[in-house]
């Protein structure tokens, strides 16, 4: 306890210099994130992941006894109506995202250093499938090599195409993946094909939170927004209605 309150005798000087953020940064939050990934040359003005911009977030979803499926995903545009990402088609992870489970995502940004800022948005929602076609000019050509050449070696090898499975003969799994890359470079790979392996997702978050922080504030400034939007089937391209965002406590 005695070092505790020397430590904070030794800070008091120091956060009575710092300041705290109260300004709510704006109404929608996928728009906040849309400009600052634009301004990280990430996406263009439309919302659009750039060509080699590694653009990626962090997504959970619930399994039956286990723990949850923890994904890293490229995303592959942020709009109004959403997050649209893609997953390897066939898989357990998949599945669940097809049956409307509630997931979860997390998207960072940013380094904790002096004159730059660390953020973070959190956001819980669903997935719902979009057309992959949609999607073509803004596919990565690395995550779609590693989600075909699995499907191939899974075919090859006779293990299900959602199994984890191991490379065997290096040498082998070398040459499944320089062809397949290959493949795709000189379009050799059927649009059939693609969606045998690839499914395109659109997150639709209910809740989002957003934390920034830099060195010289006094502590995390975090906010929230909470959907109003009435889901249906048919509203996956709809912009997402938010309400009135509430300024929150660090923790």
């Amino acid at each position: 306890m005695i070092r505790v309150t020397r430590g904070l005798f030794r800070t008091t000087a120091v956060f009575g210099r710092r300041s705290v953020a109260t300004k709510s940064p704006g109404s929608n939050p996928l728009e906040i994130l849309r400009q600052e990934c634009c301004g990280r040359k990430l996406c263009d003005e439309q919302g659009y992941r750039l060509n080699d911009a590694h653009w990626v977030c962090a997504v959970a979803v619930p399994m039956e006894n286990k723990a949850p499926n923890l994904r890293t995903v490229h995303i592959l545009r942020v709009s109004p109506a959403g997050f649209d990402m893609i997953f390897k088609a066939g898989g357990a992870t998949a599945q669940k995202l097809l049956e409307s489970t509630p997931v979860s995502l997390l998207h960072t940004q940013g380094r904790f250093v002096p004159g730059e800022s660390a953020e973070q948005y959190r956001g819980e929602g669903f997935c719902v499938p979009i057309p992959l076609a949609d999607l073509q000019e803004e596919l990565p050509v690395f995550s779609l090599t590693g989600m075909m050449a699995s499907r191939r070696w899974a075919a090859e090898s006779g293990n299900a195409p959602d199994a984890r499975q191991g490379t065997g003969v290096k040498a082998h799994w070398t040459q499944i993946l320089q062809q397949t890359r290959q493949d795709l470079e000189n379009d050799r790979i059927s649009m059939e094909e693609m969606e045998e392996c690839v499914q395109a997702f659109r997150f639709r978050p209910d809740r989002l939170e957003y934390m920034a922080g830099t060195p010289g504030a006094l502590m995390w400034d975090r906010w929230e927004w909470i959907s109003e939007s009435k889901e249906t089937p048919m509203s996956v391209d709809d912009p997402i209605e938010w309400g009135t965002p509430r300024n929150l406590v660090p923790h």
